[in-house]
């Protein structure tokens, strides 16, 4: 999560809401900064904690000076629904009784009962009620509740074409940078080898690319001018495009009995999923869609079908009946039987998961399943979809997985489980031979340390080793096999190998410190691992730009740094917080990533270290580009494409990287 930019957002929300003057995003900014360096860094969603505390109050002190005699005039809550709530709230504390004393089982019970089924809509209003009610409460605002089957191409110029375009994708080409191979992610620009996918506003771009031509074949547009596009899956003729949107109505309060002629806006969310075939690339066809409740939080492929995660807010009123707060999938409610309710929820917001079978039902919900509870991490591997949720109770941080099975579309929970510290990003999880590790920073109020965590296939703890590395924080971690190395830092950066071949005695192989910090690991090659993050000055902390270092792990007892490239006085590297913004193909043996306004391409050679063979620039006169964190490389055969969202551009990498070809989106 890029905080920078959060606290930007803050700001223009802020923007016209008279607040008082300690609760201004300057000012939040500056308390989070002092607590930074008095504590260290603290995970990136306690500051959207505090960011959501300035917004809520924010929209408060909206609603109340534009109902402000409304609310006068509103009569007390009935004895119905003060039970209502009273009830949700001895539900909600039931459930919140899981703080684990030192010592004790750091999991839940195994099984399916550990995420439990919600009994009755009656059950699950009273407990969101009771969330909702004292989620209010301590912020200061009692009372307050916040708001075909596809058929296949069969015309005699498809097959022209589509036998054209094999012979064109016989070269090779790069693909996103993925998590975990196998399991496919969205992405703003893709290839298949013989044309180039651009998302360019809210549109798709099919770009013909054959050497240094470069031809736009067809322009996709969603039905709904108001949505907008998030991102997109290629898979053979197949384009899945993930849109959010939103549906704003105005209906009757029923609550303001005693006053006539009182209204509300009621304004929801929604995510669709368009699959469009492309068997014809320049006459592509919409073959179905599907729309999820809930906005846009990420989405996984495995093999034909799309698994996609949206947030959920219930609209909780004062009485049941009043309430909306089953979510909508595929055009229907959720079953009550399909909505989980985590012992440790504490927030109404839920995580709706649903799956698609977008290469053979692309206009139906395939299952969907919704979990009251405000995730945060998201790890999927081939067999199972890990999310992780985190709190901070007694004076520490805690992090519970919940983990759910998901085999040929079915959504099905299998465990969950509790660890000490936050997580860093989803490389903080990794699933292998039936084992979950996971590495999390522990703050107990004096420091922060490292904890690595081996979890059964119940997620429950079978190895650990704990109180690694006290005063620093975990930036970043990667997993191979039974070896796992992880990144923490304060002014030096540790890089720990770590063996995990016995899940129940996992053991520290070595400890490597080397200047500044890795915020991403790549494995490049065989024995090689890359780290890209930030050069900093040990003795004062002073940011100096961005560092590129190789690793030699050929005996991850003694890990070496063996180059480092530091791009100076850069700081902006949006790779740094999304992985897909960087390619790294170590066959290809080519890496690029933004850096500041510039997009750079290094290859790597054994005794030069990195060898910076291309710097394109991103926002000139003739080709604005479209906003910071838009660009992507890509190469096809020996021809590498820059995309900035605005710009395709194509150069020749067996000429120097000698630009050959350019095509302008207009918007």
């Amino acid at each position: 999560m890029d905080e920078k930019k959060m606290l930007e957002q803050i700001r223009k929300s802020a923007e016209h809401v008279d607040v008082p003057e300690a609760l201004r995003p300057e000012q939040v900014e500056e308390l989070i900064r002092g607590k930074e360096q008095r504590k260290g860094r603290r995970p990136a969603y306690r500051i959207c904690a505090a960011a959501a505390v300035v917004l809520l109050l924010c929209g408060a002190a909206w609603q109340v000076s534009r109902t402000g005699a409304f609310l006068q005039g509103i009569p007390e809550r009935t004895d119905a629904v003060a039970e209502a709530v009273t009830e949700g709230t001895d539900a909600a504390e039931e459930r919140e009784d899981v703080s684990l004393a030192e010592g004790q089982k750091e999991t839940q019970t195994p099984g399916e009962e550990a995420i439990p089924h919600i009994s009755s809509e009656k059950e699950l209003y009273q407990a969101l009620a009771g969330m909702a009610v004292n989620g209010a409460r301590g912020m200061g605002l009692d009372g307050a509740v916040a708001e075909g089957e596809m058929m296949d191409a069969t015309a005699e110029a498809a097959k022209e074409i589509m036998a054209e375009d094999a012979e064109n994708m016989g070269e090779d080409f790069s693909g996103t940078n993925l998590q975990e191979q196998g399991v496919d992610e969205g992405d703003i620009v893709k290839t298949d080898g013989a044309y180039v996918y651009v998302l360019s506003g809210s549109r798709i771009h099919i770009t013909k690319a054959v050497g240094d031509a470069l031809e736009e074949t067809a322009v996709i547009e969603l039905p709904d001018a108001g949505e907008s596009v998030e991102e997109f899956y290629l898979d053979g003729n197949l384009l899945v495009v993930i849109a959010g949107g939103s549906e704003t109505a105005m209906e009757e309060d029923a609550y303001a009995e005693a006053m006539s002629d009182v209204y509300y806006v009621d304004r929801s969310t929604y995510t669709k999923v368009y699959t469009y075939d492309i068997s014809l690339r320049d006459a592509p066809r919409l073959a179905g869609s599907v729309s999820q409740e809930g906005y846009y939080r990420t989405s996984r492929k495995n093999g034909g079908r799309l698994y996609l995660f949206t947030q959920y807010a219930p609209d909780i009123r004062e009485t049941q009946e009043a309430s909306s707060y089953m979510p909508r999938a595929g055009g229907e409610k959720l079953a009550v039987d399909d909505v989980y309710l985590p012992k440790y929820a504490s927030q109404p917001d839920y995580l709706v998961i649903s799956s698609v079978n977008v290469a053979g039902k692309p206009d139906q919900t395939e299952d969907s399943i919704a979990i009251v509870a405000a995730a945060e991490q998201f790890y999927v591997s081939e067999e199972n979809i890990y999310i992780s949720t985190w709190r901070y109770e007694n004076g520490r941080d805690r992090t519970q997985i919940l983990k759910f099975a998901y085999g040929d579309g079915r959504i099905r929970p299998s465990a969950a489980g509790e660890i000490r510290g936050y997580l860093n990003d989803s490389f903080s999880m990794n699933e292998y031979g039936g084992f979950l590790r996971a590495v999390a920073t522990d703050w107990d109020q004096d420091t922060e340390r490292t904890c690595l965590y081996v979890l059964d296939e119940h997620l429950d703890v079978a190895g650990k080793i704990e109180d690694l590395a006290p005063g620093e924080t975990v930036r970043s971690a990667r997993f191979l096999g039974n070896t796992g190395y992880f990144v923490t830092f304060r002014n030096t950066d540790p890089l720990f190998s770590v063996d995990l071949t016995d899940p129940a005695n996992p053991r520290i192989l070595g400890e490597l410190k080397v200047t500044g910090f890795s915020s991403y690991l790549h494995f490049y090659g065989e024995h090689k691992l890359l780290g890209i993050g930030n050069e900093v000055d040990p003795q004062t902390g002073r940011y100096l730009g961005i560092k590129l270092s190789m690793f030699d792990i050929t005996d991850p007892a003694d890990v070496k740094e063996i180059h480092r490239y530091v791009v100076e006085d850069s700081y902006y590297c949006p790779g740094l917080y999304n992985y897909k913004a960087i390619l790294a193909d170590p066959a290809k043996n080519i890496l690029g990533l933004e850096c500041e306004k510039d997009y750079l391409v290094f290859s790597y050679d054994e005794e030069q270290g990195f060898i910076n063979r291309f710097t394109g620039q991103l926002r000139d006169e003739e080709c604005r580009g479209a906003g910071e964190g838009q660009a992507r490389g890509l190469y096809i055969g020996h021809y590498f494409y820059l995309s900035d969202g605005e710009c395709l551009r194509a150069y020749d990498m067996e000429d120097g990287f000698a630009q050959v070809g350019e095509l302008s989106y207009g918007q």
